[in-house]
């Protein structure tokens, strides 16, 4: 599996990265993306 960039938000459900996302919210412990919600 490839590292993630750490300055990188992720979708914590599908691990897509916000620059593939439209929207990306932030939680206290994971984002999830406009597609997962």
């Amino acid at each position: 599996m490839a590292k993630k960039n750490p300055n990188k938000n992720y979708c914590s459900f599908c691990g897509r990265p916000d620059s593939e996302v439209n929207l990306l919210i932030a939680g206290v412990t994971g984002h999830i993306c406009d597609m997962c919600v």
